[in-house]
C-alpha cells in the first residue's frame, strides 16, 4: 500500500483541483502516500488537510481507507447521535458504537429518523457518515465511495459547525491515516524480516 507513488501526473489523472504549476511545485519527486500525508516543508506547508485526505482516499488501500472512514464516523456518531435527543437515533448510535450493528441499512434508517427531526441536522449527517463508512467497507469501489463519503461529510460538517470543527476533523483523519499507514508498514516489515 505505501509503495504507490504519487506525482503530478497521478493527481491530474484523478482530477485533482491543483493546476499544473502548483503540482510542479509540490511534486519535486514521486512520493508515497505516507510522505504526502506528512510532508510539511516548502510548498507543502500550505497544503490543507482536506487535500491530503483527497490523496489518501484515492491511493491508500481499501483496508486503510475503511479504518480511517470508520474512525471518523465513530467520532461523529459519538458526538452528534449518542445524545441527540431522538430515542431511535440514540439507540442506533449505541448499537453502532458497541459493534452490535454497524450495517449500512441501520445507519441509513438512523439518517432518515434524524432527518425527520429538523433540529438534529448534525445527528443526520453523522448517521449518514456512518452509513457511507459501512457501505465503503463492502463496496468493490471502496476508494471512490470512501472519498465521496469523506468529502461530503467534511463539507457538511464544516458548513454546519464552522471551519474550525471541520478542520479539526480533517486533522483527526490525517492523524488516523498516518497511524494506519505506519502500522501497515510495520506489519509489512515484520512479515519480511
Amino acid at each position: 500500500m505505501n509503495e504507490r507513488k504519487i506525482d503530478a501526473k497521478w493527481c491530474r489523472e484523478w482530477g485533482g483541483r491543483y493546476g499544473d504549476q502548483r503540482l510542479a511545485e509540490l511534486f519535486d519527486r514521486p512520493m508515497t502516500v505516507p510522505e504526502v500525508m506528512t510532508r510539511r516543508d516548502g510548498p507543502w506547508r500550505s497544503v490543507k488537510a482536506a487535500d491530503r485526505l483527497w490523496v489518501f482516499f484515492r491511493a491508500a488501500s481499501r483496508a486503510a481507507q475503511a479504518v480511517v472512514a470508520n474512525r471518523a464516523a465513530d467520532r461523529q456518531v459519538r458526538a452528534y447521535c449518542l445524545h441527540s435527543g431522538v430515542d431511535a437515533v440514540e439507540r442506533w448510535a449505541a448499537r453502532w458504537l458497541s459493534d452490535e450493528d454497524r450495517s449500512a441499512a441501520a445507519a441509513w434508517r438512523a439518517t432518515c429518523v434524524a432527518r425527520a427531526g429538523a433540529t438534529v441536522e448534525a445527528a443526520e449527517w453523522a448517521a449518514e457518515a456512518a452509513a457511507w463508512a459501512a457501505e465503503g467497507a463492502s463496496a468493490r469501489t471502496a476508494e471512490t465511495l470512501a472519498a465521496m463519503a469523506t468529502a461530503a461529510w467534511v463539507a457538511r460538517m464544516a458548513a454546519w459547525a464552522g471551519d474550525a470543527r471541520g478542520s479539526a476533523e480533517n486533522e483527526a483523519q490525517i492523524a488516523d491515516a498516518i497511524q494506519v499507514l505506519a502500522a501497515d508498514e510495520a506489519a509489512k516489515e515484520n512479515n519480511h524480516g
